[in-house]
């Protein structure tokens, strides 16, 4: 994938159809992390270079089936997840 400004027309890459209404990105070095709403798996590490599904997981807390996932933020090589819900979880 050419860095963003270098090209910007051309073929499309790759395409990642989901069932998230509004998709949230985050980037974690050589990972996409995306995160949304219930009807598909709350958060997702994809291969940025190809779309492939790294791992899928739905954001649950200790106490709580936490809901979807409203903003993410990698840091440090922990992942904190916002819900929709008011709860911050945190994810090593």
């Amino acid at each position: 994938m050419a860095p963003l400004g270098v090209r910007r027309e051309g073929t499309v890459d790759w395409e990642l159809e989901t069932e998230w209404e509004q998709p949230i990105l985050a980037a974690a070095g050589e990972t996409l992390l995306v995160g949304g709403d219930v009807d598909d798996a709350d958060l997702v590490a994809i291969d940025p270079t190809g779309g492939e599904r790294r791992w899928e997981r739905d954001p649950q807390g200790d106490s709580i089936q936490v809901a979807s996932a409203a903003a993410l933020a990698p840091v440090d090589g922990a992942l904190f997840v916002g819900t929709g819900h008011s709860h911050v979880v945190a994810y090593d």
